[in-house]
């Protein structure tokens, strides 16, 4: 029972579930537009259904791109793995914040999570 919680932590943790929301708010937000304004714009059907098309599409991509990357102060970067940032909170825990550890100890748990 251990994996699920694991997962729902790490999906905490990159933010998947509010880019999730926040995408499904929009997309809602984009096909209300669509069935309200297209009918009176003229606007044909196909263009609607190939926007919503696009919508769905999209919804895993940007789930995918949550996962992968995280945005910061420093600009869009990769997502440490998982293991790397228990094992390194881990650490932090154990010695506190001022840990005794040197660079290449550093790197060589790096190396090995």
């Amino acid at each position: 029972m251990r994996k699920p919680s694991v997962f729902l932590q790490e999906l905490k943790r990159r933010r998947v579930f509010r880019v999730a929301v926040v995408y499904a708010g929009v997309a809602f937000i984009i096909i209300q537009i669509i069935d309200g304004a297209f009918d009176y714009l003229r606007i044909p059907e196909w263009v609607g259904t190939t926007i919503i098309v696009v919508l769905l599409v999209g919804f895993p991509i940007a789930v995918a791109l949550a996962w992968a990357f995280d945005i910061t102060e420093k600009g869009i970067v990769q997502t440490a793995a998982f293991r790397r940032a228990a094992a390194v909170d881990d650490i932090r825990e154990r010695f506190g914040k001022e840990s005794l550890l040197s660079g290449e100890s550093v790197k060589l748990l790096k190396r090995n999570c």
